[in-house]
């Protein structure tokens, strides 16, 4: 009998993910066919068929994140066997992955000549079967969590609607969102974070909270100043005006693709490191070695660790990049574009409708005088180039004040 298979063995001393695109072999110079590919455990989104692939995609190949630590098995099935005695066998494994640093380590080859190579090959496990009367343990947890007389529920229900009362104040009722405990800060309103905890508790929807925050007068009040407000609570502990905000980075960089009508809407799917892509920013995946400046300009935070309270701060290299990125003045040309599609349009209307996309309000009489002269000194400025002026205006709106912050 001649060898059939040849396995591929890593095994736990492997550290790190790897990534191999693609596997060729030859004997004695000749290519050896391989009819399909095994292996016992592969990362979500890879398949251990795509190293047979002719030509390796960057995105595609067998790894092995989710199964580091653990001796991972590859078995690669000839379309015929090969003879057994002698001659040369050459491997050629490629790593040509968009991750260069995924490497493979430790790893190393046996052959077989068994005749049922193919039921060997370790083949993923088969969820055991669910017993519909025995509550399993996510709905045990769910249950406990959620349980307000002998579980969890009303500590994770004062925990959640602080957290959304903080989403939209950038400070919570308790100021210590990861700490209710003893060494947390006690709530400023405690009957108020005890009501919204109740009316949380009562189906357990988020929505409904929000809407409940976000119609309520302390969110609706005004930012401006009142005349004993700065003495008896300079830090606005009781919420006598409403606190500007900026938005998170993520939020900035999906407002921008929102306004200027890029924004792909679609829900799940796998994530990416491309930062030009048009997916909201939740499905960007975080690697240390490749982070996204702009994100990390504006304090996205470390995904190694939770965090409680994101920081937020305000330095040049911030407008820096506004004014100077290339990707922010694509986007304003793209908002350029609907707010004049054409033209023949009026440039008040087109102002309009760019206050109105960008900002969600019309610009006042001021304003629109105050723009529209922009518009013209800047074509002016541009050998009478309106269209690239009016790009100018829209680049303005995306780097103001009022597109970065909540008042």
């Amino acid at each position: 009998a001649g060898i059939s298979a040849l396995r591929i063995e890593v095994p736990s001393a492997q550290a790190a993910n790897f990534v191999l695109s693609q596997i060729t072999m030859k004997l004695d110079g000749a290519p050896i066919k391989i009819q399909s590919a095994l292996a016992n455990f592969t990362q979500a989104g890879f398949s251990p068929t795509d190293i047979l692939a002719a030509t390796p995609a960057p995105g595609k190949g067998w790894a092995i994140s989710g199964g580091v630590g653990k001796t991972n098995e590859l078995v690669l099935i000839f379309q015929s066997p090969i003879p057994a005695g002698g001659g040369n066998l050459e491997v050629t494994m490629l790593q040509e992955s968009q991750w260069p640093q995924h490497l493979i380590t430790h790893f190393s080859f046996s052959t077989t000549a068994e005749p049922d190579v193919q039921s060997r090959a370790v083949k993923p496990e088969v969820p055991a079967k669910v017993d519909p009367a025995k509550p399993q343990p996510r709905e045990a947890l769910a249950d406990w969590l959620t349980d307000v007389d002998a579980g969890a529920g009303p500590l994770l229900s004062r925990v959640m609607v602080n957290r959304l009362w903080q989403h939209h104040f950038g400070r919570g009722i308790v100021s210590t969102p990861s700490d209710f405990g003893t060494r947390g800060e006690r709530p400023t309103h405690p009957e108020l974070l005890e009501w919204l905890a109740v009316e949380f508790s009562k189906d357990w929807k988020i929505k409904p909270i929000h809407r409940l925050i976000m119609t309520s007068s302390v969110y609706l009040q005004s930012g401006g100043e009142a005349a004993s407000g700065p003495q008896n609570d300079p830090e606005n502990m009781l919420y006598w005006r409403k606190t500007s905000r900026r938005l998170e980075a993520e939020a900035i960089r999906d407002n921008l693709l929102s306004v200027s009508g890029k924004l792909d809407p679609k829900l799940r799917g796998e994530g990416t490191l491309d930062s030009k892509s048009p997916r909201r920013s939740v499905y960007l995946t975080v690697k240390r070695g490749q982070l996204i400046e702009m994100l990390q300009l504006f304090n996205a935070p470390d995904a190694m660790q939770s965090i409680g309270n994101r920081e937020t701060s305000t330095v040049a290299p911030q407008a820096l990049a506004m004014i100077n990125s290339e990707a922010i003045r694509s986007w304003a040309i793209d908002l350029s574009k609907r707010a004049r599609p054409t033209p023949e349009t009026k440039l008040e209307d087109a102002i309009t409708t760019a206050y109105e996309i960008a900002y969600s309000r019309p610009p006042s009489s001021g304003e629109l005088s105050g723009m529209a002269g922009f518009i013209e000194k800047q074509s002016k400025g541009r050998t009478g180039n309106t269209e690239t002026a009016f790009q100018d205006f829209c680049h303005l709106l995306l780097c103001a004040n009022e597109f970065l912050y909540i008042d």
